[in-house]
């Protein structure tokens, strides 16, 4: 038996919803056993675009790497970390991880949430000025 699935739809101008594949659904359904649901609609959120992540990985977190002497890869770590908040790591609770530890991760909004906080960050903590997103060409 199947315990839940998961399948795309689209809700129409006129507020109705329509499957992206009705025969997922009838089978899905069929595949369940009868008795009570719990049926969840929600946006889909877009991550964040590949000009976000090109910006992210050739201006602010190389120029911060670099000031404090360490790779791309460990200043994004931290930086995640620092703008999205520490949890404790799964493997070894003593030691904390970001939250949210990819940019992957990020949807347009939060991205932009994240570059809006970043470079003033920058600024206050390393003294750097870091080119906002318009002023770099990729």
């Amino acid at each position: 038996m199947l315990s839940g699935f998961q399948i795309g739809a689209t809700i129409t101008d006129d507020k109705k919803l329509v499957f992206d594949s009705p025969r997922a659904y009838r089978t899905s359904l069929w595949r369940m056993k009868p008795g009570p649901v719990v049926v969840k609609v929600e946006q889909v959120k877009s991550k964040r675009t590949l000009d976000q992540n090109a910006y992210l990985h050739a201006v602010p977190f190389p120029i911060i790497a670099d000031y404090v002497g360490c790779s791309v890869e460990d200043i994004k770590y931290d930086l995640m970390g620092e703008k999205w908040g520490w949890k404790p790591s799964a493997m070894d609770p003593n030691r904390m991880v970001p939250m949210k530890p990819s940019t992957a991760s990020m949807t347009i909004e939060e991205c932009t949430a994240f570059i809006e906080w970043l470079i003033p960050f920058a600024a206050q903590k390393f003294g750097t000025l870091i080119p906002l997103p318009g002023e770099w060409a990729a």
